[in-house]
């Protein structure tokens, strides 16, 4: 069969407005045009396959229309030629699938139709697979409020600090990672440059690789209730807080401990034995007390006493008994107060022997006063008492020698 043309003499007319004149021209508006849906006359034969005409020019896309029933589907009747795009008409009913006809050329693609509304949000009944998932309002302010079972972007606006996404579920979150696999991981950013954090890693443990912030809250465990917090009472910058069996304090390796209890307190140690106690105030030490240098290889000018320079200083000491004044156990409740003793007073001393007297700053109210009290270091006296006796032996000496006539 041969191919004819399709020869347009006098124009085209949709109702009222022209679209083609009579040189075949468009001429019609660009949009919106929609003729209306005439009746679906009878199928004719099928005529002979045209020559492919020229692509027209692409119009707007118009207006969806309104989806109508499904038709029934007609036999499948050889492909005739593509012609130009009607407008769409209402689908009938679906009808039975008849055999398919051999493939016609490929059309001009259409316009794309303006974007529809949005539906409304629809739910997974299943296990969906997905690459990544997007929320609204990235890049801006997602609008959301507080949301009980939901997985979102909060509400706010898009600068610093932005607003967080929210994993929220009102009756908890459980995580589950294999330690094998580094369990779960905490990094500084996204691009997961540098770990910071890290739950039920290797052999189980957790691995921190920042510092770790705490308020003045801490660590708590209900064996022996222990509790290690930032001091906030008195001096030192951590608490511990918690005893066993009425001891306090830390345990070691090896059975070293550092520890103390509510009657006889100290530091202990196992098989080394040492240990310090202290008890109504005063110490106690198992072993020798070590805490002066006196290595010739740490000294340098050394210059004996003179002669009778231990003598003269000792008959200027002025041993004393005294009464201790009630108020002394402001600084010091261990001081018996109203009872007497027997020693030097500090002021007396500072004039003769200086660096035999020290500020105490043992007082427990010495802060709040302001004030620093004296006490002696008694070792600081020893030599010149050392000195005074080889005065007098050598004073002896001489006695001897003039009794016994050799002088």
């Amino acid at each position: 069969m041969a191919n004819h043309n399709f020869i347009v003499k006098n124009g085209i007319t949709v109702g009222n407005t022209a679209i083609v004149d009579s040189s075949g021209a468009w001429v019609g508006p660009s949009s919106g045009l929609v003729g209306a849906t005439g009746l679906t006359g009878p199928s004719g034969s099928n005529g002979a396959i045209g020559a492919t005409g020229e692509t027209g020019p692409t119009g707007t896309q118009g207006a969806t229309g309104v989806t109508g029933p499904t038709g029934p589907s007609g036999v499948a009747g050889p492909t005739g030629p593509t012609g130009p795009s009607g407008p769409t008409g209402p689908t009938g009913p679906t009808g039975a699938t008849g055999t398919s006809g051999p493939t016609g050329p490929t059309g001009p693609t259409g316009p794309t139709g303006p974007t529809g509304p949005t539906g409304p949000t629809g739910s997974f009944s299943s296990s969906p697979t997905v690459g990544t998932l997007s929320f609204s309002g990235e890049g801006g302010d997602s609008g959301n409020g507080t949301n009980s079972y939901k997985l979102y972007q909060k509400g706010g606006a898009w600068s610093h600090p932005y607003p967080d996404l929210a994993i929220n579920f009102h009756t908890g979150i459980s995580f589950g990672a294999n330690p094998g696999y580094e369990g779960y991981t905490f990094w500084n950013d996204y691009d997961h440059s540098s770990v910071r954090f890290r739950i039920n890693g290797g052999s189980s443990y957790s691995y921190k690789y920042t510092w770790l912030y705490t308020n003045d809250t801490g660590i708590y465990s209900d064996t022996n209730s222990a509790h290690i917090y930032p001091n906030n009472l008195t001096y030192g910058s951590w608490r511990i807080d918690g005893s066993r069996n009425g001891w306090y304090g830390i345990e070691f390796a090896s059975g070293v401990r550092l520890m103390m209890n509510g009657d006889t307190h100290g530091f202990h140690n196992t098989t080394r034995g040492w240990a310090f106690y202290n008890e109504s105030g005063s110490g106690y030490f198992p072993g020798n007390v070590t805490a002066y240098w006196s290595d010739e290889r740490l000294k340098e000018n050394i210059v004996p006493l003179a002669n009778n320079k231990g003598l003269d200083i000792v008959n200027q000491l002025i041993p004393s008994s005294f009464t201790w004044r009630q108020s002394a156990k402001e600084y010091n409740e261990c001081i018996p107060a109203g009872e007497e003793e027997i020693g030097l007073i500090a002021q007396q001393v500072q004039k003769i022997i200086p660096d035999a007297v020290v500020e105490n700053k043992a007082g427990s109210k010495l802060k709040t006063k302001g004030e620093a009290y004296l006490t002696i270091n008694y070792n600081r006296i020893t030599p010149f008492l050392i000195q005074a006796i080889k005065d007098l032996t050598n004073d002896v000496n001489k006695l001897k020698e003039k009794i016994d006539g050799t002088n």
